[in-house]
């Protein structure tokens, strides 16, 4: 395996699918994880200005424009961007609802927020490593 760091045009750090999962990944994994890297590019600074998940297209638009990164290009991209920004989990969630808020996550595509019990907020960006057993749509012209 490959890692780089940010590809051309992004100033994440967050290297593209094409740069950090093996070659001959499956095409709906790569989109899903590119999918979540662009889904962090907008959240990190739209939690930043306070923004939650009554996020408008029009604002995501501009974050991602400001982050350097394409415009969100489907209504999967922009649900995965609102999830991000709903509520984090408390510490006190239990085992089964954060298990299941991976499971969400890995399926459909959507990080979602912890909070830790030192009062830290954390962003989790469950990621597909593989095709098996997945939700996750298979490629169409749409791809993030």
């Amino acid at each position: 395996m490959t890692t780089t760091t940010a590809q051309p045009g992004t100033t994440s750090g967050l290297p593209t699918a094409k740069g950090f999962l093996p070659v001959g990944s499956p095409a709906h994994v790569c989109i899903g994880y590119n999918r979540a890297c662009k889904v962090v590019r907008i959240v990190v600074p739209a939690r930043a200005e306070g923004l939650t998940d009554a996020i408008t297209d029009d604002e995501m638009d501009a974050i991602a424009d400001t982050q350097n990164v394409r415009r969100p290009g489907g209504t999967d991209t922009r649900e995965a961007v609102r999830a991000a920004l709903l509520p984090p989990y408390a510490a006190d969630a239990t085992d089964q609802q954060i298990a299941e808020a991976v499971e969400d996550g890995a399926q459909r595509g959507r990080p979602f927020q912890y909070r830790t019990l030192t009062g830290r907020t954390v962003l989790w960006v469950p990621i597909p490593l593989d095709g098996t057993e997945t939700d996750m749509p298979t490629p169409t012209a749409e791809t993030a």
